[in-house]
């Protein structure tokens, strides 16, 4: 069963790993109910997997890109040079039972790179214990309103302020290419978004 696990998140990552830990909890309950039996076995393997950090399969996609990034020796301004020049199109649509966008996941590793993985509201970063760093991308103008993933539209939070960003009381008083001005819960921010 180790083996299984361990092959199902090398090959299917989290998504695939989750489905499998969703399947083994399913599984106990199932046999220590219809048998009156303890799985200690199953349950100390169901627990290890589950412990594990479970990134999104565009949380996935954008550390391969800054794991490349970082082979090829890009420098910021490698990657300053590649945001200017990026072409300015719709999001991918992807319809799964309702209509949802695919992210730009390369520009999204790039602003991470480029903002040094702080969030822009307090500065936090937070080191996970692979060494790297987790932060999060928020959309100003929302994808669901075909908010672009562009340097203008992005700003990079911490899970605490991207939850306040979306869900808090938000009112955006000035975005443009090099700026947003907005009110989050009472608390005013001015926040570049130049690149250079």
């Amino acid at each position: 069963m180790e083996y299984f696990f361990n092959n199902i998140y090398t090959d299917y990552g989290s998504t695939g790993l989750s489905n499998a830990l969703t399947a083994l909890r399913l599984h106990i309950g199932y046999y220590e109910g219809i048998q009156k039996v303890n799985m200690k076995s199953m349950r100390n393997i169901y627990d290890k997997y589950f412990a594990l950090p479970l990134d999104t399969p565009d949380e996935h996609e954008q550390n391969d890109i800054i794991k490349e990034f970082k082979r090829q020796n890009k420098t910021k301004q490698d990657i300053i040079n590649d945001l200017k020049n990026q072409k300015t199109t719709d999001p991918e649509e992807v319809n799964i039972n309702s209509k949802s966008f695919k992210r730009d996941n390369r520009t999204i590793a790039q602003l991470k790179i480029l903002r040094d993985f702080k969030c822009q509201i307090c500065s936090t970063t937070i080191k996970k214990k692979d060494e790297t760093f987790y932060i999060e991308a928020a959309h100003i103008e929302p994808k669901h309103r075909k908010g672009r993933e562009t340097p203008d539209n992005i700003l990079l939070l911490c899970p605490n302020h991207h939850k306040e960003f979306d869900y808090g009381d938000r009112n955006i008083l000035l975005h443009d290419k090099e700026k947003v001005h907005f009110t989050l819960n009472g608390l005013e921010h001015k926040i570049s978004l130049k690149i250079d």
